[in-house]
């Protein structure tokens, strides 16, 4: 919020949490009145709530010439076949990924109200310096108690059932079969921590498995990692992938969503069969094997720095404001 008013950009401090038929009609007719105050150009919706309101304004006739812009970043299984009514009165649906307007289109969105940008982050915040990355990445491995040669897998999320968590240490465990100088380091928090963390215990892994609960220092976490794995069941354009990529990390990742638009196997990373811990297994195995594995993380890090970019996000996005202006 403090850096939408430092670009003097309005923000609309009203309640709009209302998930039923009254609460998004009395949400609509406040974000009405604070249109109308402001003399607001383009409402750009970050969550399937907004969008309705909007789309209620739009059918209502309740509009006053402002333009009303969804950016999508994935819905639940029901809200898509209902949603596109609403997207259809709004101006624009923007989309994070091929994946994505495929299932929107397919559900009803006409094609001259959807365009898909994909995500990108800033380079500069995980592409660092050699001396830089070298200074973090021996603060983080002392901090875990990590040798210079041991191998280090990273997961970075939610520790919930959506992303593929329960793939995560069934898939190691085959690893440690065959590889026993490797530690497995789980970034984040969510309800299945507790019983992964159980599951570790039991299995005798504590010394193997390190949970580092939620972490805001992201860039200095991934400077330690060798690959980061990516399990996710739904994924529709993960900015996690994009900044281990950033980071020069290579990725393995599920073959769901839009993760075959940012993993090419063999290039950046690899993908594996969605749900299949054993694949999982295989890819990491082979990752650990690969000679051009450090070339998979260059190629991501180039990837990112041509393409996977905010500029050129911020750049598409400016051209589609300008285009409904």
């Amino acid at each position: 919020m403090n850096d939408l008013e430092k670009w003097q950009i309005p923000v609309a401090e009203i309640d709009i949490k209302g998930r039923s038929i009254t609460g998004l009609y009395k949400g609509a007719k406040r974000i009405k009145t604070f249109v109308g105050d402001k003399k607001i150009d383009i409402v750009h919706c970050q969550a399937a709530g907004p969008a309705i309101m909007g789309g209620i304004l739009k059918r209502m006739h309740w509009t006053q010439g402002e333009k009303w812009i969804y950016h999508d970043h994935g819905i639940n299984s029901l809200t898509y076949k209902w949603l596109p009514i609403c997207l259809n009165s709004l101006d624009l649906t923007i989309t994070n990924s091929d994946y994505e307007l495929i299932k929107l289109k397919s559900n009803g969105v006409k094609d001259s109200k959807i365009v898909r940008i994909h995500n990108g982050i800033d380079p500069n915040d995980y592409s660092l310096k050699d001396d830089v990355k070298r200074e973090w990445q021996i603060e983080i491995r002392k901090e875990f108690g990590f040798q210079d040669d041991t191998y280090v897998i990273g997961y970075i999320g939610r520790l919930s059932p959506e992303k593929g968590c329960d793939l995560i240490l069934p898939a190691f465990i085959e690893v440690l079969k065959k590889v026993s100088n490797i530690k497995l380091l789980i970034v984040g928090d969510g309800i299945l921590r507790t019983s992964m963390q159980e599951d570790v215990k039991s299995g005798n892994l504590s010394e193997k498995v390190i949970f580092t609960g939620f972490r805001s220092d992201i860039p200095k976490v991934l400077s330690c990692l060798d690959s980061l794995i990516l399990p996710s069941y739904i994924e529709t354009f993960s900015l996690t992938t994009i900044q281990a990529m950033g980071a020069g990390i290579p990725v393995i990742a599920s073959d769901t969503g839009g993760n075959p638009e940012q993993i090419i196997p063999h290039f950046n990373g690899y993908l594996f069969e969605t749900g299949n811990y054993l694949d999982l297994s295989q890819k990491i195995l082979n990752m650990i094997d690969d000679c051009n594995a450090k070339k998979m993380g260059s190629n991501g890090k180039m990837l990112v720095a041509q393409y996977l970019n905010t500029n050129r996000m911020v750049n598409d996005i400016e051209f589609y404001y300008k285009k409904n202006a």
